[in-house]
């Protein structure tokens, strides 16, 4: 046998045991409804993944439950692991996952929709036993977070006040579960012989379809970044014109300012000068007119002969008794 040959046979017989694997671990009604390419096995079980149909969690859970499944069911980390990988990276559910898990029969103890009790848990910080006191009556059931890591975390059932408050959708892309005993290659749980020769074909249009898929969502959050980015820079374009638009305008009120408070100031040296020159001429006037007039100085002023006595006019006629003298030996106009 040629290496080619052994090749293809070797493919044939792993894609073979898949299907064989997916007719003894999952439902004939599952196996005659659902796209072969959305189920997987692991560890015994039989998975529907979920992800063109958004449901509340009790109509998800309605949905597994019509054969014979239940939401699924992570109890450990392992379990929790595969699930988000297959989830993200096969199928690309990039939000909020429901898996089987509540407290809508007492408040703060969750237990699986199998009615066993949680033993590990993978709650987020401020979720489930220790959510919000506020929050923590309204948000019973739990789902898978793709975007933390594959946390758990709590939300409403259904549609209600929270949801409408925080604009979150209840309904949400869901897990199924589905644990049935295995069958042999004659039991009633065979795919089709036609499916089976479709199988790969199936599986390699879902992968192009899926990178066709991730290409579009590149592009369009591309396409969303750029617009981000132009919208920032046209934001900061605005910012920048207003920053200058104000400094122009502050400078042109400092500017008013300054002229202002030159005209202000010539203003009132002005007014210091006019009111100096005021007073400067008063005083000038006021020493004009305290300056007597030298003319009538001089008249004012006794004429004196050469005794240095004035010249004596009298209008007294003292005849022989004569006229009088004062200290200096001057006559006066009094008679002895």
């Amino acid at each position: 046998m040629s290496f080619v040959g052994a090749c293809f046979l070797l493919f044939v017989s792993v894609v073979t045991a898949a299907e064989r694997t997916l007719q003894n671990s999952c439902p004939s009604g599952v196996l005659k409804t659902v796209d072969p390419y959305y189920l997987q096995v692991q560890n015994g079980s039989c998975f529907q993944f979920v992800k063109n149909k958004m449901r509340t969690y009790g109509d998800a859970s309605a949905d597994c439950r019509k054969y014979g499944g239940t939401l699924a069911l992570p109890k450990t980390q392992s379990l929790n692991d595969y699930l988000i990988v297959q989830s993200v990276k096969r199928y690309r559910m990039l939000s909020p996952i429901w898996i089987g898990l509540h407290d809508l029969r007492k408040e703060k103890e969750f237990v699986w929709e199998d009615n066993t009790a949680m033993e590990w848990n993978n709650f987020a910080k401020g979720n489930g036993p220790d959510n919000n006191i506020f929050r923590r009556g309204l948000e019973d059931c739990v789902a898978i977070d793709p975007y933390d890591d594959g946390l758990w975390h709590d939300f409403q059932c259904n549609t209600g006040f929270i949801a409408s408050v925080t604009f979150s959708s209840p309904k949400k892309m869901y897990i199924c579960q589905y644990t049935i005993d295995l069958v042999d290659d004659k039991g009633d749980l065979n795919l089709k012989k036609g499916d089976q020769k479709n199988n790969s074909q199936q599986d390699n249009g879902h992968q192009v379809k899926d990178q066709q898929d991730k290409d579009q969502q590149d592009k369009d959050q591309q396409d969303k970044d750029q617009q981000d980015k132009d919208q920032q820079d046209k934001d900061q374009q605005d910012k920048d014109q207003q920053d200058k638009d104000q400094q122009d305008k502050d400078q042109q009120d400092k500017d008013q300012q300054d002229k202002d408070q030159q005209d202000k100031d010539q203003q009132d040296k002005d007014q210091q000068d006019k009111d100096q020159q005021d007073k400067d001429q008063q005083d000038k006037d006021q020493q004009v007119k305290d300056t007597p007039d030298k003319d009538q100085q001089d008249r004012d002023q006794p004429v004196l002969n050469d005794n240095g006595c004035q010249t004596f006019n009298c209008d007294k006629d003292c005849g022989m008794s004569g006229y009088k003298r004062d200290g200096k030996d001057c006559q006066i106009c009094e008679c002895n």
